[in-house]
C-alpha cells in the first residue's frame, strides 16, 4: 500500500509543479473543472490507449 501512495503523491506533485504552470501559460488560468480533468487523464495516461498510426505496419514512423 505504501508504494502505490508514494506513486501517488509523486504523479501528484509532477501534475502540480510541472503540468498546471505549463498548462496555465499556454492556455491561461485553469477551471477547477479543467484541473480535473487534466488530472484524471494524467493519471490513468490516457495516450497508452489511443491507437496511432504512423504509416506501414513494422516501419518506423517517416521523419
Amino acid at each position: 500500500m505504501s508504494k502505490l501512495v508514494d506513486t501517488l503523491s509523486q504523479s501528484w506533485l509532477n501534475i502540480q509543479t510541472s503540468l498546471f504552470p505549463w498548462l496555465s501559460e499556454e492556455l491561461g488560468e485553469l477551471t477547477a473543472k479543467q484541473q480535473k480533468l487534466i488530472t484524471t487523464l494524467e493519471l490513468i495516461r490516457i495516450e497508452e490507449f489511443i491507437l496511432s498510426s504512423y504509416g506501414y505496419p513494422c516501419r518506423p514512423p517517416e521523419d
